[in-house]
């Protein structure tokens, strides 16, 4: 799995694959792409990692717990 630091690696790596314009042009959206999906990760995290009272009580915490999941090293408490 990933990690945001590997993000410039990811880059260079699918830039070196790259054939034509149209090849970069889609490297550029991938980039793009797996940095916004990061943000996303970050603050999915921070969400989660919030006491129950700061949520309704139809919150779709524990959905979100489920599809952040994987993107954990080493499983939190409430996720194990």
């Amino acid at each position: 799995m990933l990690d945001d630091h590997q993000l410039a690696w990811l880059k260079e790596f699918l830039n070196g694959l790259a054939v034509t314009d149209a090849d970069k042009v889609s490297v550029a959206e991938i980039h793009e792409t797996m940095k916004a999906l990061f943000v996303i990760l970050k603050i999915s995290k921070h969400m989660i990692n919030r006491p129950p009272a700061v949520y309704s009580p139809n919150s779709r915490k524990g959905q979100l717990q489920e599809a952040i999941k994987p993107f954990y090293k080493f499983p939190l408490k409430e996720l194990e």
